[in-house]
């Protein structure tokens, strides 16, 4: 399918789309899940400065509370007709901001909270949203929005997807650091990029049966695992020539991780850099990196699940805090 390229006007998101969102709450989901309503829509909006539209009070709060708590005299799902909220008819980042506050830690389960997500996601990228996790809080996603392209998913569906497979907290933490940092801070997404790889090359390597030392670099670690993992499956025709081709090409991604931490160590978090620098990475280079790192993962995970025909057994997907194969010479 054909995804539209993002559209940057304010009113990008079509009535349509925002009556198809609007219908998942409509349908039963409390949109304030275990908050109260005016608990929740206080955590967006200043409901002493808004203006009441019951004259006995001065302010939102007041008849907010007065017909949902003192009396519950308000049809349900309220909030997406009155026009103080601007949720049918106003800007897209209102919506998009009460959309993602639905599904914040603190409002509802992760696992209620990642199914409402991928259910937004259906309709919001028609019109070139998503939600999306920009931080975290205890180890659990702060979702807020950002433009989508296809591009991106390419590059953060995979790396999502190991995460979920392995059920990694850990894993899903740097990813939802690479996801948040990639446009806002290039040079953090280098350095996560970086213990992306080395993460998920070290669990796969454990679930082997491998140890590695200290004084292996990190190329040598990929290596070593890509040794062990089955490159192409049994019976293909000319297995033998194609499994010599791509070992080729495989044993080249040690240079390419090698040049990676030449750049993550001048331009990456981790390191010091000269106090005189007064330029940095831009997005597309760390795109780049990013996209390089999560796909060798996302290849070497594919060839130990093809090998065992599920996926790996659950290990924390950790490196040791004071090892570090990037470490300048």
């Amino acid at each position: 399918m054909n995804l539209p390229s993002f559209r940057s006007e304010q009113r990008a998101i079509t009535a349509l789309t925002r009556k198809s969102l609007l219908d998942l709450f409509r349908a039963g989901i409390s949109y304030h899940g275990e908050l109260s309503e005016i608990d929740f829509l206080g955590r967006l909006y200043d409901l002493e400065e808004m203006p009441s539209t019951d004259r006995r009070y001065r302010s939102a709060s007041g008849d907010i509370y007065q017909h949902t708590v003192n009396n519950h005299d308000w049809e349900q799902n309220w909030v997406f007709t009155d026009a103080r909220f601007q949720l049918s008819g106003g800007p897209d980042e209102v919506l998009l901001g009460f959309l993602a506050e639905t599904v914040h830690p603190l409002v509802r389960p992760f696992e209620e909270a990642d199914a409402l997500v991928e259910q937004f996601n259906k309709h919001l990228r028609m019109d070139g949203w998503q939600i999306c996790p920009t931080s975290e809080m205890s180890g659990r996603a702060i979702y807020g929005y950002l433009p989508f392209s296809s591009e991106g998913a390419l590059i953060f569906g995979p790396a999502r997807d190991i995460s979920h497979r392995l059920n990694s907290a850990y894993l899903g933490q740097q990813v939802t650091r690479l996801q948040s940092s990639i446009v806002s801070d290039p040079e953090l997404a280098i350095g996560t990029a970086k213990e992306f790889l080395e993460s998920v090359t070290k669990t796969l390597l454990k679930a082997k049966g491998l140890t590695w030392t200290s004084s292996e670099s990190f190329p040598q670690l990929v290596k070593k695992l890509i040794k062990a993992l089955p490159i192409v499956p049994e019976g293909l025709d000319r297995s033998s020539d194609t499994q010599a081709a791509l070992t080729v090409i495989v044993n080249n991604i040690g240079s390419i991780v090698d040049k990676l931490a030449e750049v993550r160590n001048w331009h990456g978090t981790g390191h010091g850099k000269p106090t005189d620098l007064e330029t940095s990475l831009l997005q597309h280079q760390a795109r780049f990196s990013v996209g390089i790192s999560v796909q060798v993962a996302h290849f070497l995970f594919e060839c130990y699940s093809a090998e065992n025909k599920l996926s790996p057994v659950v290990l924390e997907a950790d490196a040791e805090a004071d090892y570090d194969p990037f470490e300048e010479l």
